[in-house]
């Protein structure tokens, strides 16, 4: 018994040791960043965005109730008749009635109100669709920005190792008296 659970206990500890280790080198390695996703990060975090979105949801359903009047109405109903009469024999019956209607004229709906919500929807799509053009822009520029900086970081490190190289090997062929001491 006891050896079970000494064995047990190295299992769980060889568990816990690997998934430490692993998480360790998964912090390791770095998250290469590309133009694809910085945009869909800006766009998924943006407040702005986000503002415009549920402002448009907003509209959506504006629309949605400037247009339910014009909707045809549905009706489901159900009667139950008893017939008791005395000189009538006893008579139970049960109907089930369906009837559609349309009236135009039910009262809330005119063309004006529907008209103004769809233009509004469209006006806040596009409002939408500016905003995101706009956050894409300015993560293009930054993005850009940022990759014309790294490779000249490259070059100026190449350029300075260069130098390095170069005065290194100055110092050399000037004090073994190959070289002026302006080299």
């Amino acid at each position: 018994m006891k050896r079970w659970i000494i064995w047990v206990g190295w299992f769980v500890f060889f568990g816990f040791v690997v998934g430490v280790c692993h998480a360790a080198s998964a912090a390791k390695t770095e998250q290469v960043l590309t133009l694809k996703t910085c945009v869909q990060q800006a766009l998924e975090h943006n407040y702005k965005i986000r503002s415009f979105t549920s402002e448009r949801k907003a509209v959506a359903m504006e629309v949605k109730q400037a247009l339910a009047p014009f909707y045809p109405t549905f009706s489901f109903g159900t009667s139950y008749d008893r017939t008791d009469w005395e000189d009538l024999p006893r008579d139970d019956e049960a109907n089930v009635g369906f009837k559609a209607s349309y009236n135009l004229f039910r009262g809330g709906g005119d063309w004006s109100t529907l008209k103004s919500k769809r233009y509004s929807y469209r006006a806040s799509d596009y409002n939408l669709l500016e905003q995101s053009l706009t956050v894409v822009a300015s993560v293009e520029d930054t993005f850009f920005a940022i990759l014309s900086l790294e490779n000249r970081l490259k070059v100026l490190k190449k350029s300075v190792d260069a130098a390095a190289l170069h005065e290194k090997y100055a110092r050399k062929r000037v004090e073994a008296n190959l070289a002026p001491l302006s080299d």
